[in-house]
């Protein structure tokens, strides 16, 4: 009899996890095996790879670089995917992964980049903390940016149009993109 009397509390507790979206997998900080590799690879399998995988957030509030969840919102520190993703909560090298977004860095001491919605990006609008390019383009530390009067603009802001963009592409700021 007492038994009984105890199975019954456990079963409650244990079916209330589905009930209320308790995810028994996540483990805050544990790699994620549908999101190994987002960031550059799990450094355990030696992968470096720098797709735009997309990683579902898996109940991580913060960012997820290289399968581990983080708190915030700053991928500077992931190897080789520098944007966040807020649709994903994942570290990306691109936004091509992150519907309807762009590509924009903030430089506030260091480089901070996020895919943020398109048309509303606040890197088209020009009040945010650019990064600093007095040698040019290339020290911008984003694919999608142009060098004006020593500060990288995001390409679709105003007076980018025709500008030169890294890598020898240049601005189409009407399509708020780089090309050849």
């Amino acid at each position: 009899m007492s038994r009984h009397i105890l199975a019954i509390p456990l079963g409650l507790v244990m079916g209330c996890g589905s009930i209320l979206g308790i995810d028994n997998d996540y483990e805050e900080g544990a790699v994620v095996p549908s999101e190994a590799g987002v960031d550059g690879g799990d450094a355990s399998n030696g992968s470096d790879a720098t797709s735009d995988a997309t990683a579902t957030d898996g109940g991580c509030a913060g960012h997820i670089c290289g399968g581990v969840c983080l708190p915030g919102t700053d991928c500077s520190t992931c190897a080789s995917a520098k944007l966040f993703c807020a649709g994903t909560h994942a570290c990306v090298t691109g936004c091509s992964s992150c519907p309807s977004t762009i590509e924009c860095w903030t430089c506030s001491g260091s480089a901070k980049g996020s895919c943020e919605p398109t048309p509303s990006a606040f890197c088209l609008s020009g009040g945010y903390d650019h990064c600093s390019c007095a040698s040019g383009v290339n020290q911008c530390p984003g694919s999608n940016q142009v060098c004006l009067t020593g500060t990288c603009e995001t390409c679709g802001a105003s007076g980018t149009d025709g500008k030169s963009c890294g890598g020898g592409l240049e601005c189409a700021a009407s399509q708020r993109r780089c090309h050849d």
